[in-house]
């Protein structure tokens, strides 16, 4: 047996059964093997689009931050709520005004607690004040969403003649 395996482990204590090393040899990989594996999967816990929101969300908020001189990583409960109510008030949205959409906001938090979790700090999003903050907003502003005319008929057709005569045309004209 390896010397880096302890000879007398703590399963007995814990479990009450004396359970051997099976087939040492698969553990003896290196650690940054598994340092590397481990990256790749927690990465697979979040979808593409979701990081790539989560990275546009937080260098708004670091720059947010920056601008203020006050720290981004820990953030202050009291930062994460001045953001918030700066997303819901003030912030330039897609078509040209001032503030964000509840569900833009949440996300938002979603990102910043997310980060601060991996990062190993408390999330700001479960603090109580950013709670109140964001049911306020919800008050405040609301939580609807602009309702989005559903396609005609003439629009899916042509969207149907688009999608080609390929098997991804095929697919995609299933999907439709």
């Amino acid at each position: 047996m390896n010397d880096l395996v302890p000879a007398k482990s703590v399963t007995a204590d814990v479990f009450g059964v004396v359970a051997p090393v099976r087939d040492a040899e698969h553990l003896f990989a290196r650690i940054e093997d598994d340092l590397l594996a481990a990256e790749t999967l927690l990465k697979a816990a979040l979808s593409v689009g979701t990081r790539r929101t989560y990275a546009h969300v937080w260098r708004d908020f670091e720059v947010y931050c920056a601008l203020r001189s006050v720290a981004s990583l820990p953030a202050e409960p009291t930062v994460v709520a001045a953001f918030l109510a700066w997303l819901a008030s003030s912030a330039i949205n897609r078509k040209g005004g001032t503030g964000q959409k509840y569900a833009t906001i949440s996300k938002a938090l979603a990102a910043i607690t997310t980060v601060h979790k991996l990062k190993g700090f408390s999330g700001p999003g479960d603090h109580e004040l950013v709670q109140r903050q964001l049911e306020g907003i919800a008050r405040t502003f609301g939580k609807r969403q602009d309702p989005v005319d559903a396609l005609s008929a003439d629009e899916c057709r042509r969207m149907l003649v688009a999608c080609g005569d390929g098997i991804e045309g095929l697919r995609n004209r299933v999907i439709l």
